[in-house]
């Protein structure tokens, strides 16, 4: 169901709850993200904030309670100002995504900026589970098997069905899902942290010397690793294969720093492969869905260089091979009958 756009009259009385005048607004739609959030941009005599708009009931009590859990694990988040029924005012942090920052930056800078950044994601990890409490939902959820098949059977769907326009038999149906099981057992061998699930370079703000998380609401239980592939391999983000490799050691070495390296180096580089593999092929499907189904083209120029990077990893994985001459033949079909690809 469609939700009905933000009034003049809710924004008002939005605004005055956080203390800021209710005349003179002005009401800016804003780019969301994959979700069905809205968000809006509203402009009063003392400056602005930003109205995040909810399409189902108990969604702000578990964004605000997501948001004291990420504080308290020192992660710096929006500040939210008030709310009420499907709206949450938030601090408005501006337009300057993690992803235009570094859009100019030699590698050097950009090597800098990442360090700082998987510093804060080892800060997140360590406190997360230092944390007493761990009764909290996220702490509950998990990168288990049924979830991690759940998202591979996704892009199934709605990337090689639904964008490639491809429809594997059931024999090699099988096989490929034969392959991703030994993937996701291991992966979800162990639950060894929190991730927040969505960390690249577009959930990232960067607030003049801040570099504020958003969109950590979905946060569960799962490898250390998922994160940090869902940074180093970001299709949003382009970094080179040299600087992947450099920031991956910076991340493993700030790990044993703090004794938290739960593994030798191979292992580690073999469950970032893993990791890798699972989350590009999950964000394919997300993109395959919102082209195919909800008919957005925002995801369109990613879609492939991270079809570059799922066979690109999978083709030097040695315990994963498989999946890329799989995917080369299901790329290479589609190419041919649609020119999807």
């Amino acid at each position: 169901m469609t939700q009905p756009s933000l009034t003049l009259g809710q924004a008002a009385r939005l605004v005055s709850l956080a203390g800021f005048p209710e005349s003179q607004l002005e009401i800016i739609p804003l780019a969301g993200d994959a979700s069905t959030r809205r968000y809006y941009r509203v402009v009063h005599p003392n400056g602005s904030v930003v109205i995040m708009q909810t399409p189902e009931k108990g969604q702000t009590a578990h964004f605000m309670a997501m948001t004291s859990l990420m504080n308290e694990l020192a992660v710096d988040t929006p500040k939210i100002l008030g709310g009420d029924g499907p709206f949450l005012v938030l601090e408005d942090l501006g337009d300057n995504l993690l992803q235009n920052h570094i859009s100019a930056m030699a590698e050097d800078e950009l090597e800098a900026e990442y360090s700082r950044i998987l510093h804060d994601l080892v800060r997140f990890q360590l406190n997360a589970n230092r944390l007493d409490n761990k009764n909290l939902p996220p702490y509950i959820l998990a990168f288990d098997v049924e979830k991690l098949t759940w998202e591979v059977e996704f892009a199934n769907t709605h990337f090689v069905g639904g964008h490639l326009g491809f429809e594997m038999s059931v024999s090699m149906r099988n096989d490929f899902m034969a392959e991703w099981k030994m993937v996701i057992e291991d992966l979800a061998g162990r639950m060894e942290t929190l991730a927040h699930r969505d960390l690249h370079c577009r959930n990232i703000m960067a607030v003049e010397k801040r570099r504020v998380w958003i969109d950590y609401q979905d946060a569960r239980m799962g490898r250390m690793l998922y994160d940090l592939a869902s940074l180093l391999y970001d299709p949003y983000a382009g970094l080179s294969p040299n600087l992947v490799n450099r920031l991956g050691d910076i991340y493993y070495d700030a790990l044993k720093t703090s004794g938290a390296a739960l593994w030798p180096k191979d292992r580690f580089m073999e469950l970032l492969e893993f990791s890798t593999l699972q989350r590009i092929y999950k964000a394919l499907g997300t993109y395959g869905y919102q082209t195919s189904v909800r008919g957005v083209s925002t995801y369109v120029p990613y879609i492939a260089p991270s079809m570059k990077t799922l066979l690109e990893v999978s083709r030097g994985s040695l315990r994963a091979g498989k999946i890329a001459g799989m995917l080369k033949e299901i790329f290479s079909a589609a190419k041919e009958s649609r020119g999807a690809v």
